[in-house]
C-alpha cells in the first residue's frame, strides 16, 4: 500500500481492498509492507520513474522498499490456469 499515513492505516486499506478482491477473484494475498506518504513518491509518479532510483531517498522509504522485497521474495510461484469469474470456479 502506497501513500499511508502509517503502517495501521496501510493495513486498513489493504484489508479493505484484499476483501473485494477475493470476493471477486480466486487468488490468495498478502500484505507485503507500505510506503508513507512522501513527495519523493508523489514526484517519481509524476517522472514516472522509479522512486527507488533516486540518488537521495528519504530512510523510511529506504527501510520500507526494502521490506516489501524481502517479503516479494519469500512468496511462492503459484502456478495458474487464469482467473476465474463468479461461477466458473
Amino acid at each position: 500500500m502506497n501513500l499511508a499515513k502509517n503502517e495501521k492505516a496501510a493495513k486498513k486499506s489493504y484489508d479493505s481492498f484484499k476483501k473485494i478482491v477475493t470476493k471477486f477473484l480466486s487468488v490468495d494475498m498478502k500484505f507485503l509492507g507500505w510506503l508513507p506518504e512522501s513527495k519523493s513518491i508523489a514526484g517519481s509518479i509524476v517522472a514516472r520513474k522509479p522512486a527507488v532510483l533516486q540518488k537521495s531517498l528519504e530512510p523510511i522509504l529506504q527501510k520500507n522498499f526494502a521490506e516489501i522485497a524481502s517479503n516479494l521474495a519469500e512468496i511462492e510461484t503459484v502456478k495458474s490456469s487464469g482467473v476465474k469469474f463468479f461461477n466458473n470456479k
